[in-house]
């Protein structure tokens, strides 16, 4: 088989402590100096959920305490948690190629996502994001000019848009190290959304789903495949009942199906299975969502749910 492959890691896996992140980070590293060392060419992206919400909730909190500090905005947020989440990451594989007698040539990217300015979830913000306030009126007194919504009967929260990537400023320098054997980190957090409006690269006040990102960067790169690790060893039916089901090899058409008449969890599985699909389609490769224990065998086609044209 080809060794083109892009790999996804979730946000959860790593944390807010530098001393955890090296423990939490040390299996992903050595699959990827693994999967190197047999000379597949790899992306690696990663979620940023956790880490961007604690950045957010910090100057939010800051502002609030004293007007001097600025409550920066999303795109700043987002940027700031790429280079924390990707200097943990770079530290993780290299170490471990050290640690095996390689210098690896990892290289990561600071990663802009183009987005529609026309998208509708510009008019329908939907990502939650920052502290919980215990009011309503609390929660617009800290962002008086956003959307508030009472988050699972937990507080309410500032939701914003998550539009749908379209490209990626620099999108050359990741396929140069791709194409090279260097290990390539990018669309950290699904990247920073931007439009370019004349000339000039603009953030926008939105979060991009990780997922996504991901399927869209391997679309472009023609990867062979694209492995989405999550924290189960695949796609279940009934998950969490005593008749789960584990489902192997099943088509886009079939997936599609079964997305209908299945609650799979718009904020946790599903994106993930429209992220695949989207690949399948696009391509006409093959996409594996599994767990980190299962990923090699998954790449083989061995373990987790295989999803194909």
């Amino acid at each position: 088989m080809k060794k083109r492959i892009v790999i996804s890691v979730g946000g959860n896996a790593l944390s807010n402590n530098p001393q955890v992140d090296a423990k939490l980070l040390k299996p992903v590293a050595q699959l990827i100096v693994k999967l190197w060392k047999q000379k597949y060419r790899i992306l690696l992206t990663t979620g940023n959920g956790p880490q961007c919400g604690e950045l957010y909730d910090t100057f939010t909190d800051a502002n609030q305490y004293n007007k001097k500090h600025q409550q920066l905005p999303l795109d700043e947020v987002n940027a700031i948690s790429q280079s924390y989440i990707g200097y943990h990451v770079f530290k993780a594989i290299y170490t471990e190629g050290v640690r095996q007698g390689i210098t690896l040539p990892v290289n990561v990217f600071q990663t802009y996502t183009l987005v529609n300015e026309n998208d509708v979830a510009w008019k329908n913000p939907t990502k939650p994001i920052g502290n919980f306030f215990p009011t309503l009126a609390a929660a617009q007194n800290a962002y008086p000019h956003d959307k508030i919504i009472s988050d699972a009967n937990r507080g309410y929260r500032k939701v914003v848009a998550s539009p749908l990537p379209q490209n990626f400023v620099g999108l050359a320098g990741i396929k140069y190290a791709f194409a090279k054997h260097q290990i390539a980190v990018a669309a950290i957090g699904g990247g920073v959304p931007c439009v370019i409006k004349q000339h000039a690269v603009i953030g926008k006040e939105g979060v991009i789903d990780k997922d996504y990102s991901t399927s869209k960067l391997a679309q472009l790169l023609n990867v062979d495949r694209l492995v989405i690790l999550t924290a189960v060893p695949g796609i279940y039916l009934n998950y969490g009942k005593p008749n789960a089901k584990l489902i192997g090899r099943i088509t886009i058409a079939e997936l599609a199906e079964l997305i209908k008449t299945n609650d799979f969890g718009k904020g946790s599985m599903l994106p993930k299975i429209n992220a695949a699909i989207a690949f399948v389609k696009a391509t006409n490769k093959i996409a594996i969502i599994t767990d980190l224990k299962n990923a090699e065998k998954g790449i083989n086609l061995l373990k987790g749910t295989i999803i194909t044209p």
